[in-house]
């Protein structure tokens, strides 16, 4: 028997209508569609993603790089490297230094086109003006000093160079005051002598007189990865300005005098030029008798007097920076013990002045006693410090409850320098007796503080033009 298929599979009841052919086909083909754009985007989106993550990777390690470099020369312009890593910073506004991955690399030849290392900030300066609007200025450099990296040939930090410069108010692009015809002038940090607040100024002939700080320095540092990415950073570093000082002798309790004593607070290092009080106290000062001496500038004892520091604060900050060392670091012969701790020493050394000056830190009170103990530099004390028999030091001596000078018969105390006493711990007076000369000495005490870590003022990231 013959079938008619048609007839059978295209009725009207029939399930199998031809309209219907390769509709199966088309929505297989149109699912396909939307999974294949689907992973398409998967694929970009993580491709993506994959390049995000290594731009980011490369930027920081360039970042770290450039940062690396600026640490480089933080360290190589301070008192803290010796030998052929020492470098001296600029003299003037006009010259720059710069240290080198290697020798070949020369940022102030040819330009940005022509070499990758160029540095577009050494024959100008773009900045914006009071309107807002982008204008170039003279950076005023004329000189050139060319030093390389002391990390050596291999693991290498990839930062390609580093400039260090004075800073002026054109080199730093930006207004420190508001006189236009200084913007070339060094800009310095340091104390308003008048008011004792710490800022940036621009050292002009007023500014110099009334005002004693340090150069700043700007160092810009440039990272070049591997794959080209490119990093710059910028600090601002200066010496840390010593702790204003107003006596030899400043203590914030009272003050008593026994047995013979000299305390002169005119400038040793001037030959007695102007200088400090000779003892300033927040509390009382006992009076002197034949055998005790007191000299100073304005006047030799100022009582009563308003107290200008806060010595925990001081120490903390100093001790941080870490150049400070425990004061029973083998060598020195102290020991510390005991809960609250207290340390103490015989014919103990902490340095010599100038050139082993040496900065420690007792964590509690603080007892040196015996014949030829010495030291030099800056001596922290988080409590009380007394000194028994002959003791010299040079520098500054910080401490943050009172200090005690017992004497020792013929014997003399030493200081060169000057004695912070801070708030009291146990004891409520500072007694000064003995055999005591204390001596007040500028420059020993600018001396201890240019030998510390330079302080970084500003950090910047900087986009490269």
């Amino acid at each position: 028997m013959i079938v008619n298929l048609q007839r059978v599979y295209a009725g009207p009841n029939s399930k199998f209508n031809p309209r219907e052919h390769g509709i199966a086909l088309l929505v297989s083909l149109f699912a396909l569609s939307i999974l294949s754009l689907i992973g398409l985007g998967i694929m970009l989106s993580s491709t993506t993603e994959v390049l995000i993550s290594t731009n980011f990777k490369n930027s920081r390690a360039g970042y770290f790089a450039a940062e690396a470099g600026t640490e480089e020369a933080r360290y190589r312009i301070s008192g803290n490297a010796a030998g052929g890593n020492a470098i001296t910073p600029p003299a003037n506004a006009t010259t720059a230094i710069y240290i080198r991955a290697n020798a070949s690399i020369d940022p102030t030849s040819g330009s940005a086109s022509t070499n990758k290392y160029y540095d577009p900030e050494y024959y100008s300066i773009t900045k914006r003006d009071s309107s807002g609007y982008q204008t170039t200025a003279a950076s005023g450099l004329t000189a050139t000093q060319f030093f390389t990296t002391i990390q050596g040939s291999t693991n290498q930090v990839p930062y390609a160079w580093v400039k260090i410069t004075q800073k002026n108010e054109n080199m730093a692009a930006q207004s420190v005051d508001a006189v236009s015809v200084n913007n070339s002038t060094a800009v310095y940090y340091g104390t308003n002598i008048a008011t004792n607040a710490v800022s940036q100024y621009v050292r002009d002939a007023t500014n110099s007189l009334t005002h004693n700080g340090n150069p700043v320095y700007l160092v810009t540092s440039l990272a070049i990865e591997p794959n080209g990415t490119q990093r710059k950073i910028q600090t601002e570093v200066t010496m840390r300005p010593p702790e204003p000082i107003s006596a030899a002798v400043d203590s914030y309790e009272n003050v008593n005098f026994n047995g013979n004593l000299n305390i002169d607070g005119r400038d040793e290092c001037f030959a007695n030029a102007g200088g400090v009080y000779g003892v300033r106290s927040h509390g009382t000062v006992s009076n002197p008798n034949g055998s005790q001496h007191i000299y100073g500038n304005p006047t030799s004892i100022s009582q009563n007097a308003t107290w200008d520091h806060n010595v925990p604060t001081l120490i903390s900050n100093l001790r941080n920076i870490g150049t400070f060392l425990p004061i029973d670091t083998p060598g020195t012969t102290v020991t510390c013990s005991g809960s609250p701790v207290s340390c103490s020493g015989a014919g103990i050394h902490l340095g010599t002045f100038p050139n082993e000056l040496a900065y420690y830190y007792s964590p509690g009170n603080l007892d040196i006693s015996s014949n030829n103990s010495a030291g030099a530099g800056i001596l922290l004390v988080n409590g009380n410090v007394t000194f028994h028999g002959g003791f010299s030091y040079s520098g500054l001596i910080i401490c943050s409850g009172t200090v005690n000078f017992t004497g020792g018969g013929s014997d003399d105390v030493n200081i060169h320098g000057a004695v912070i006493a801070g708030d009291s711990i146990n004891d409520t007076t500072s007694d000064i007796g003995g055999s005591i000369n204390i001596h007040y000495n500028s420059c020993y005490i600018q001396t201890v503080h240019q030998n510390l870590p330079m302080m970084v003022l500003t950090f910047k990231d900087r986009a490269l033009y």
